[in-house]
């Protein structure tokens, strides 16, 4: 088989690879905290292909595409995403540079998604149930008043109970996902900084940061893409079928 079909196999798959991101990110709009994937090229080494071993060394170059690993990466977008208004007073926003710290069972994990709630031990946590961390450890919240400011003091009935722990990190490119508008720090919790440049916004959440029209006019773009190689794809076959039926005719 001709080792060009492997390299238009490829192109397609970078493609789907693609349009899954993209759909990916359009499918949480509305989720609070999400951040956006964008997707990029890359450059990878040229694999040298053998005259007399065509085929195997064109299975190589599509392989680590097969395996999730393609020339087109992605990258985390960590731009801010519109705040809207709720006005539950358990709905906190940053505005500004920063990440909620969350205990989980993994260990500290940040977030920006802020619609928390009031466990039956009196715990502030996520919907997930893990607790939010201040500057003492979980929050505990008896019931009252609570009111949030700015610096993210809280407090119940006017009474302090606790700040809200805010981090930045110097290379947000060190976070993962970890599911649930979740994020790991690759560097263990020691590269969170004390974010000092952030309001908090009480009553509000901070949603995904997608702009669904240029992500339409995106996967829109990948699919007429995706298209083109389909037709290489069957152009290629077309002139494989035309060299088998021809071998052993007579001209």
């Amino acid at each position: 088989m001709s080792d060009g079909v492997y390299q238009v196999a490829t192109g397609a798959l970078i493609q789907q690879y693609r349009m899954d991101i993209l759909a990916n990110n359009l499918a949480n709009v509305h989720t609070a905290g999400f951040k956006e994937e964008r997707t990029h090229f890359k450059l990878i080494g040229a694999v040298p292909i053998d005259p007399l071993e065509t085929d195997t060394a064109a299975r190589a170059s599509l392989e680590p595409v097969l395996l999730g690993y393609p020339s087109m990466d992605y990258y985390i977008n960590f731009s801010q995403g519109p705040l809207q208004q709720t006005g539950n007073p358990l709905d906190l926003a940053i505005d500004g540079d920063g990440f909620f710290n969350i205990q989980t069972p993994d260990g500290v994990q940040y977030t920006r998604k802020g619609n928390f709630m009031i466990s039956e031990d009196g715990d502030l946590t996520t919907a997930e149930g893990y607790p939010v961390l201040g500057h003492s450890g979980t929050i505990q919240l008896d019931s009252g008043i609570i009111t949030v400011d700015g610096e993210g003091h809280l407090s119940v009935d006017g009474s302090p109970v606790d700040q809200l722990r805010i981090s930045r990190f110097h290379n947000p490119g060190q976070l993962e996902k970890v599911g649930e508008s979740l994020f790991r720090s690759t560097s263990g919790e020691a590269s969170a900084l004390p974010s000092e440049s952030f309001s908090i916004a009480q009553g509000f959440v901070e949603l995904g940061n997608v702009d669904p029209v240029r992500g339409m006019v995106e996967m829109i773009e990948a699919l007429r893409v995706f298209e083109a190689y389909q037709k290489v794809l069957e152009a290629f076959d077309d002139v494989n079928a035309q060299a088998i039926d021809g071998v052993g005719s007579v001209v």
